[in-house]
Parts: structure tokens; C-alpha cells; sequence
């Protein structure tokens, strides 16, 4: 009975004293975090890890919160079964790229241990020891050439020179592949399977996935999540279901990503969604001409005439509606039958008559460059402008939240042409361009691919959003920091201005073209002089008129002077 006491003393012994050899290596003064299901039976071995100095938190598998910021992770289970249940619980709420010792207090086989690190890794939590039969701490490396990348799981036990939880990623991938879905996006998306023509985001992973010795698998059977509403939760569901390792997926900023399957690189692109207009329409109407003066201008210049009438009385024995036909004769004909006599009221009236002649000239000229340049619609600038405006307007669901918070919502939401069937991008741009009655939304990248875009109205001084290019990895993906590292560099070397250049010339090669709305200039045709006609016809008329009222006021004048006449 001493002997066995003895014994079991011993081997509690030794077993603390390798535990904590190996806790005291690897995470000495760090906070660890002991994960367990239960606590209450813990074997006697393993009290030492509840009493460590060292800070420290304990936590019941299934009230785990948000660990990410925690790098140590001691689990303890009593057997293969609870340790599941645990891992389940914990998977997306810890930092799947720290340090994981796992203990099993059961006696596992080879085969149980190799499962349990398929398991961990399914979730890549990839950087673990297992101390398996109260003996021996065991570890694997996912993308060694024996584990064929993470297929196959090839036991490594401690060594006196080896640091288990190092080397897990090595610096040559050695050809191991991801599993990669897409969905078509013009410019940036034409097809993986297109050597010619795939578009630059398929050629910025294809750089990436061979600088670090990847091979990209991408497949041929995917889900739409590009434009959808719910295309977020879809991709994650297929990512899962599918073991998809990667995607590509743009949203517009600030992006609120709550999946907590799945986390994103660095945004390797920005691009903007703008709202475009057909060309503006040309403005023909015969009171173009009337545009030369704002109606502030008009209406001082008619108060101007008018003082000219009251002050022409006022310095000589003409009435004042007399004086006024003068003034409007000298405005229009340049001319006048009665000078005044007086050397002060002459030098009002050549002071006056600079004024008309000044205020003539500037008409004239302003006129020409009017009758010789054609007049379009007011720009449109802003989303409020156009929320005001006339216009009909074509987008999808996915922008409504880009102006939820906005005022002129519900006036943005009535020029909304409904579409039943969602309309594809080259549908959709053949449309527009035929038809030119509606605007559409649409980045500034793929307008590119109109011929004659510039003719275009770009709501411009207000972007619809912003949108950002990355890569979506399954939660925890232990090649996303090695996949950053190259992506900025590629990205800093201005490959991606190249590779966007070669997918707008490749994409344009059957350019859209816009009905031709730039008219010609440097002549004057019937349309532009229309006005004129007008106005010089308004001319003769107002001409014709005060001739007759003359003519009528000088026989009520000549008949009330014979009149006088008879009396005296």
C-alpha cells in the first residue's frame, strides 16, 4: 500500500513537473485562458494549472465570450466527447491563430489524437499540442510535404531542440491548394478560365497565390453574392458547406461585417459608385435671347429707363410719356428727335446715351456666344439636385441603404423605375444607352466601357458610395497574414493600374456607343438665329407701336391747341 502510494506520488510528480516546464516555456507571464466544461472534476495532476502565478482566467466552455485578443489557451477535457462539445462552443470566439494546449485525461489512441487535430483544424486552430496518456506531448505541421495540406495528419512528438509551436506555416507553401469561388463582376471579374481576358482581381490573386507557391482551384458551380441582399450569408453558408477557403467580395465603407465565419484581407482596390446621366438635352426656345440678363439685371435696367423718363422731364417741357417713347427709341434705334437745349442736360443725355450704347454692345456680344454655342439642361451635381429633378432612375436594392439617412429619400425612391428581373451589367448598359430616358448607378470604372462616356452627366460632386475589393477567408485561415504581406506589396507596385488598364481594353473591345448628342458648332443655323428673329420682330413691332402713338398724341395735341385757339 506505501509502495503504490509512493508510486502514484511520483508519477503526479513527474507529470506536474513536465506540464510545467512546458507552461513556464511557452507562456510564461502571459495570460492564459483555461477552458473546461465543468471544473469540478479536474484530476488531482492538473491542479497545479488553477494555481499558477502567472494571470490567468477560467471559463466554462459554454459562457465563452469574445477572446480574440488572448493568444494562450490551456483546454482541459475529460475525454475526446466533451473536448468536441468544447471546441464547437469556442470555435468562433477565440483567436484561432494563438497557442492551444489541449489535455485529455482518458487515455486516447494515434487515431483519436490525429482526429482531434482534424477537428481543430476543419476550424484552423492549427498551432496546438496535445498531451495525450498523461505521457507525451504531440503536435503535427499542416503544411509539411507529408501532411499533404492538412489532408493528412503525421504525429510529431516532443523533442530536446524542438519548439512545438513554431514553423507551423512554412515560408514555401510547396504547391498546397485553396479552394477558390467567384461571381462575374465586370472589369474586375470576367473569368478565371479566361487566359486573355480574366480581369484584374483574378490576376492580382493569380500573382499572389504564385509568389507564395499556391495553386488556386476556383469553381465552376457558385452562388450569386455580389448584388443580393442576403448574398452575404449565402457565401458564408457555401463557404461552410463547401470547405471554400477564399472569395472575392467587394462592399462599399464604412462596411459593418458581423460574420463571425469569416474575416477579410486588406482592401486590395477602391473604386466609386456614382449616379449617370444620359447626355444633357438641348434647350430650344425662342426666349433663349432673354438669358443674357438675369432678372435682377432686367428689372435694373428697366428701373434705369424709367429714372432716364422722370429725369428727361424734369429737365425739359416734354410730358413724361413722351420723354419715356424717346428713351425707348434711343434704346432701340439708337436715335432721338429731341435733344435738350440746355449744356447740363445735354451732358446728362450723352452720359445716358454712353450707358445705352455700353449696355447695347454687351447684349450683342453675350447674344453672339449664345446663338453660336448651343444651350444644354442645367448640370445636374448632386443627389439632391437630382432627388429634385425630373429624371427616372434605375438601381438595385443594395443601394437603398446608402440613402436611408438622407432627407430627399423618399423623392429618390419615386423616381425609381421598378424592375421585376434583376438586369445584367451588359443588359443594363446596352438599355441605357439606347434608350437614354433614365439614369443608372455605376462606378467610374465600368462607365468605361461606353465609348463616348464623356458626353455623359456624372453626378459628381456626390458619390453614391465607395466600394472596397478584398478577399473573404473562412474564420481563422492560417495563410491570410502571408497573403497580406504580398498583397500590399503587389499592390504598392503598381501592377494593379496595369492589370486594370489590360481589363478595360480587353473588356472594350465591342464598346457600348451613345447616340452622338454634341452639336456641331461654328456656324448658325435656323434653330439658334430663331430667337433673334423673334426678338428683332418683337423690335419692329414696339417700333410700330410708338410711331402710331405719336402720330395720335400729335393730333390730340394739334386739336386741343385749335381748340385753345377758338376760345381766345
Amino acid at each position: 500500500m506505501i509502495l503504490r502510494l509512493f508510486v502514484f506520488n511520483f508519477l503526479l510528480l513527474q507529470t506536474a513537473t513536465s506540464l510545467k516546464e512546458f507552461i513556464h516555456k511557452h507562456f510564461f507571464r502571459e495570460t492564459i485562458v483555461v477552458i473546461n466544461s465543468g471544473f469540478n472534476n479536474i484530476n488531482d495532476k492538473l491542479t497545479f494549472i488553477l494555481n499558477l502565478k502567472q494571470p490567468k482566467m477560467l471559463i466554462n466552455a459554454e459562457h465563452v465570450a469574445n477572446l480574440e485578443a488572448i493568444n494562450n489557451f490551456i483546454i482541459i477535457e475529460p475525454n475526446v466527447t466533451n473536448l468536441s462539445s468544447s471546441i464547437n462552443l469556442i470555435r468562433n470566439r477565440t483567436n484561432t491563430k494563438g497557442r492551444y494546449l489541449i489535455i485529455i485525461e482518458d487515455n486516447t489512441t494515434e487515431e483519436e489524437t490525429k482526429s482531434i487535430f482534424k477537428t481543430l483544424f476543419r476550424f484552423y486552430i492549427y498551432n496546438v499540442v496535445i498531451y495525450a496518456n498523461w505521457s507525451v506531448l504531440v503536435t503535427w505541421y499542416p503544411y509539411n510535404r507529408e501532411s499533404r495540406c492538412g489532408t493528412v495528419v503525421n504525429l510529431r512528438t516532443k523533442e530536446k531542440t524542438q519548439n512545438l509551436f513554431q514553423n507551423k506555416i512554412p515560408e514555401d507553401l510547396q504547391d498546397c491548394y485553396i479552394n477558390v469561388t467567384w461571381e462575374e463582376l465586370p472589369v474586375a471579374i470576367n473569368s478565371p478560365f479566361d487566359k486573355k481576358n480574366p480581369g484584374y482581381s483574378i490576376r492580382l490573386l493569380d500573382t499572389v497565390t504564385e509568389i507564395l507557391n499556391i495553386t488556386t482551384i476556383y469553381l465552376t458551380k457558385n452562388v450569386k453574392y455580389m448584388a443580393e441582399t442576403n448574398g452575404t450569408i449565402e457565401l458564408k453558408k457555401h463557404m461552410i458547406e463547401r470547405n471554400i477557403q477564399m472569395a472575392f467580395f467587394v462592399r462599399p465603407i464604412p462596411i459593418y461585417f458581423v460574420e463571425p465565419e469569416c474575416e477579410l484581407s486588406i482592401h486590395y482596390y477602391e473604386t466609386y459608385l456614382f449616379f449617370i446621366l444620359p447626355p444633357r438635352r438641348k434647350i430650344i426656345s425662342s426666349t433663349d435671347t432673354l438669358v443674357v440678363f438675369s432678372v435682377h439685371t432686367w428689372s435694373l435696367i428697366l428701373v434705369s429707363l424709367l429714372a432716364m423718363s422722370a429725369l428727361w422731364q424734369r429737365l425739359s417741357e416734354y410730358s413724361l410719356h413722351t420723354c419715356l417713347f424717346q428713351v425707348i427709341r434711343l434704346l432701340l434705334q439708337g436715335t432721338t428727335q429731341r435733344v435738350p437745349d440746355a449744356t447740363f442736360s445735354r451732358l446728362i443725355f450723352a452720359i445716358f446715351f454712353f450707358y445705352i450704347l455700353n449696355l447695347n454692345w454687351i447684349y450683342f456680344s453675350q447674344l453672339s456666344g449664345i446663338l453660336s454655342r448651343p444651350r444644354y439642361e442645367p448640370k445636374i451635381s448632386t443627389i439632391h439636385e437630382l432627388a429634385l429633378s425630373d429624371k427616372k432612375l434605375l438601381f438595385l436594392d443594395m443601394h437603398l441603404e446608402n440613402f436611408a439617412h438622407r432627407s430627399d429619400y423618399d423623392l429618390i425612391l419615386k423616381n425609381r423605375l421598378n424592375v421585376e428581373v434583376p438586369v445584367l451589367f451588359h443588359d443594363k448598359i446596352n438599355n441605357f444607352a439606347r434608350q437614354l430616358d433614365h439614369g443608372i448607378v455605376e462606378t467610374n470604372v465600368r462607365m468605361l466601357v461606353i465609348k463616348n462616356y464623356k458626353q455623359l452627366n456624372v453626378v459628381s460632386k456626390e458619390q453614391v458610395a465607395t466600394l472596397r475589393s478584398y478577399l473573404m477567408v473562412k474564420k481563422g485561415f492560417p495563410l491570410l497574414n502571408k497573403i497580406n504581406d504580398v498583397l500590399l506589396r503587389v499592390v504598392e507596385s503598381g501592377f494593379m493600374v496595369k492589370w486594370l488598364c489590360d481589363s478595360k481594353v480587353d473588356f472594350n473591345i465591342s464598346k457600348t456607343l451613345i447616340p452622338d448628342c454634341q452639336y456641331t458648332e461654328g456656324h448658325l443655323d435656323l434653330y439658334r438665329v430663331f430667337g433673334a428673329f423673334v426678338l428683332l420682330g418683337v423690335g419692329f413691332l414696339l417700333s410700330l407701336f410708338v410711331v402710331v402713338v405719336e402720330l395720335i398724341c400729335k393730333k390730340l395735341n394739334d386739336r386741343n391747341t385749335v381748340l385753345k385757339t377758338k376760345c381766345h
